[in-house]
């Protein structure tokens, strides 16, 4: 089972199941459309950007809304600091 935890809830049984399946799992690290405001979806993705050059890499899950595509869209330049890759690769 190849699996990301989204984190919704505080609560996830996502790291005992897998366990009990003897599988890995990856989880997000921020989460970027809690609220739809594009100014804090920005500062979201300054968030994952920070995270992944701490940590060598980071997931960001948000959803196909107007103000998260375009806050991505406006932060290309940012992207720019870090390696975007297919979550594949982080297995």
């Amino acid at each position: 089972i190849n699996f990301i935890d989204s984190r919704t809830i505080a609560t996830t049984k996502v790291p005992k199941v897998m366990e009990n399946f003897g599988s890995k799992y990856i989880a997000r690290d921020v989460f970027l459309d809690h609220e739809h405001d594009k100014k804090y979806i920005k500062e979201q993705i300054k968030k994952a950007i920070e995270t992944a050059k701490a940590h060598g890499s980071a997931i960001a899950i948000g959803h196909p809304q107007a103000n998260t595509i375009l806050a991505i869209n406006e932060s290309k330049k940012l992207f720019e600091e870090v390696e975007l890759v297919l979550v594949n690769k982080l297995y």
